[in-house]
């Protein structure tokens, strides 16, 4: 899949090429299709995040990390986008519940002083590979 996802990159993205802004404008939009009520972007330095009250992720077939996972709410074509980070990004975090966990990289970046004890957060740096 990240092989498939490297060579089409210019299909999921407007300006054809990877962008971590509009990458997190994509997962932002995904959480509010999959009902969460709020999520919230911040930028820290090199490091991007996305955070909810609410796991956005949950129920879904599939780790959105490593795959395309069809969500509900978008439409026949609507599927996570978690997955680009994981393709692009230098580093990625996520912390579900309190629990922090590193998906890509070494560093938990701003996960390392402060995890929510509620929902999600999904981190990544805005270096490329």
């Amino acid at each position: 899949m990240h092989e498939y996802v490297r060579r089409e990159h210019s299909r999921f993205f407007k300006g054809g090429t990877y962008s971590p802004l509009e990458a997190a404008s994509q997962i932002a939009l995904e959480a509010l299709l999959t009902g969460v009520s709020d999520v919230q972007i911040a930028r820290h330095g090199d490091w991007v995040s996305l955070a909810s009250a609410s796991d956005w992720l949950a129920g879904l077939d599939g780790d959105a990390f490593q795959q395309l996972v069809p969500i509900r709410g978008g439409g026949r074509n609507a599927v996570t986008a978690e997955v680009f980070l994981t393709v692009f990004a230098r580093g990625v975090v996520t912390a579900k519940d309190g629990k922090a966990s590193i998906i890509k990289g070494d560093s938990f970046g701003p996960l390392a002083e402060n995890v929510p004890g509620k929902g999600r957060v999904v981190s990544f740096t805005v270096a490329c590979e």
